[in-house]
């Protein structure tokens, strides 16, 4: 996935390094050409997509190029300052995600990886292999719990996961509401790692419906 973006990051980084040398003018005030402006445009189009995929509307490269793109004297036209600045946002990024400095790039990977396993045991769930279901749902959902809290500096040991909730609430991690939510899937978690096999179905589609809403919000 990493490389995937990668790739496609440096091809539109290329695309917009040959339309700024297409440029007819130097003057950042001067204007595109009515008849190049979709060609242009598609670039900007693609590139705030990009963006907008890799760290959703929340991520500074993608709120970058939006206020570049609306700050523009006239919205009927393209101002040539708009494609040079937004060309050199996009050699930015791809820089930082070349480094390894932007850890957004390694989030998505993580969030693409477990959505994965949530939809097997979606799967399973379907097929009525609770208990299968059940297990790989609490393994993904242990997972995206610690990872949210290593991120924020805060690690736990404990198997049993649902004392450590309060702990992060404390932190600040999650709000009362999301504390208490969050909470009633690691009870979910708890008694499936205890053997418990009275896990419902509808406990487990709420806890791969609640883990896919963390990896979301928090990764």
């Amino acid at each position: 996935m990493r490389e995937e973006i990668g790739n496609r990051l440096s091809s539109l980084v290329k695309e917009g390094g040959e339309l700024v040398d297409g440029l007819k003018s130097q003057d950042d005030d001067a204007w595109v050409d009515d008849a190049e402006i979709p060609i242009y445009q598609s670039w900007l189009t693609a590139s705030g997509n990009l963006l907008l995929a890799i760290g959703g509307t929340e991520f500074d490269y993608f709120q970058r190029l939006r206020d570049i793109v609306t700050t523009q004297k006239n919205p009927a036209g393209l101002q040539i300052f708009v494609v040079r600045r937004a060309y050199e946002l996009l050699l930015s990024a791809l820089e930082d995600l070349t480094e390894g400095t932007v850890r957004v790039f390694e989030d998505i990977v993580a969030a693409t990886l477990l959505d994965d396993f949530l939809d097997r045991a979606a799967r399973y769930h379907d097929a009525g292999r609770t208990m299968e279901s059940a297990a790989l749902a609490s393994t993904v959902f242990e997972h995206v719990l610690r990872r949210i809290g290593t991120k924020r500096g805060k690690r736990f040991t404990d198997k049993i996961l649902e004392p450590s909730i309060a702990n992060l609430v404390a932190a600040g991690l999650f709000n009362d509401d999301e504390g208490q939510q969050v909470t009633a899937y690691a009870v979910i978690h708890d008694r499936t790692v205890a053997g418990d096999a009275g896990i419902e179905s509808a406990e487990v589609e709420s806890l791969i419906a609640g883990t896919r809403a963390l990896i979301q919000d928090f990764i």
